[in-house]
């Protein structure tokens, strides 16, 4: 419990790692440092987006969690499913706009 705040923290300041390390072609470390500095200069924005996208993916999921044991027979509620199949894309979108404004 003791190292949640701060492995929270790490995971949003390196999210945008992978992209700038697929995009610019820079080293695992260099982006790596690159994203720290471009999250902590903009890191309460970042949060704020991370938590309302949680939140809305936690919320679509809701269903599965309430009816998990008959999901596992997913012919009797397949439409369970379909909250998360507009919730997880969209959260992929917003990442992908967040790092595009960061980076621009």
């Amino acid at each position: 419990m003791l190292l949640v705040v701060p492995g929270i923290y790490l995971m949003i300041v390196y999210q945008i790692t992978l992209p700038l390390v697929i995009e610019k072609g820079m080293k695992a470390w260099d982006a790596m440092e690159h994203s720290r500095k471009i999250i902590t200069a903009n890191f309460l924005p970042v949060l704020i987006v991370n938590l309302v996208m949680v939140t809305i993916v936690w919320i679509s999921a809701g269903p599965i969690a309430i009816l998990w044991p008959l999901v596992l027979i997913s012919i009797v509620f397949p439409n369970v499913f379909i909250p998360l199949i507009w919730s997880i894309p969209f959260a992929f979108i917003v990442f992908g706009v967040t790092h595009r404004r960061l980076t621009a």
